[in-house]
């Protein structure tokens, strides 16, 4: 009997002390998740200096809208920030396209034209991803390109307007006037 009752000791010890390690892990992965995540600012921040080698800390974001979701992942991204006059616009002015946007990015983004028999629509400034803007830079990344190594259409819209091809590319235009930079990205 004593012998039961010290092997039945022993168990419940042994669940006791393993519920307790379990715990302690539980606990020590939640904080270490919580420390190491960024925030949705910190990464909206950090995905846009590294798709466009210039850092946006010292903007403010003004408004954003992700429609991204569901089994593909497609949707828009779009995100307005209010830079402030002090804005370190170097690089931009470097490595970025002065405007005009090209005509591909034009049909993109507000239709009302017709290009190799296909006719698109004018869109309504409300369904505007970026609203015209005459005075400043934009950045352009194709994302398929990018995804397919297709090296030589990286930086290029020539192929935007493809039929059958994803639409899939990121655009950061800097409106100098207004110190307002606008980050649209989107995936079909």
């Amino acid at each position: 009997m004593k012998k039961v009752l010290k092997i039945s000791l022993y168990i419940i010890l042994g669940i006791i002390v393993s519920c307790i390690v379990i715990s302690l892990f539980i606990i020590l992965s939640f904080f270490i998740f919580s420390i190491c995540t960024k925030t949705d600012k910190e990464y909206t921040f950090d995905d846009i200096k590294e798709k466009t080698n210039v850092s946006f800390k010292t903007c403010k974001i003004i408004n954003e809208k992700d429609t991204h979701g569901g089994f593909l992942g497609e949707g828009k991204k779009s995100v307005i920030y209010q830079c402030g006059k002090n804005f370190d616009t170097k690089n931009i002015r470097k490595k970025w396209k002065r405007l005009p946007l090209s005509e591909n990015l034009n049909i993109n983004l507000y239709g009302d034209a017709v290009k190799n028999g296909i006719t698109y629509p004018k869109k309504e400034e409300k369904d505007y991803a970026i609203p015209k803007i005459e005075n400043g830079y934009y950045y352009f990344i194709d994302n398929y390109s990018m995804r397919y190594k297709d090296v030589n259409n990286i930086y290029s819209d020539e192929k935007i307007l493809d039929i059958g091809r994803p639409n899939n590319f990121t655009l950061t235009i800097y409106d100098i006037d207004k110190n307002y930079l606008y980050y649209y990205e989107i995936d079909t």
